[in-house]
């Protein structure tokens, strides 16, 4: 499996609550579109959710993908 490369990527985080909101930003110059590299996450939140902290698992969160 190819490995994927995310040095064009930031990930910003808030720790408030009720909403918890995961930013993440990437260049304008980036090949990667904002949908695939949403799906990305999204797959990896579901597919290694079990393996985070149990106090982790079962937060809530919004995605934010921007590109800039």
């Amino acid at each position: 499996m190819e490995e994927i490369n995310y040095n064009d990527v930031q990930v910003y985080y808030t720790n408030g609550k009720p909403e918890q909101v995961l930013k993440i930003i990437i260049n304008e110059t980036s090949e990667r579109s904002s949908e695939v590299l949403k799906a990305e996450l999204e797959n990896f939140l579901a597919t290694k959710g079990a393996e985070l902290p149990v106090p982790l698992r079962d937060i809530s969160y919004e995605i934010q993908i921007i590109k800039v």
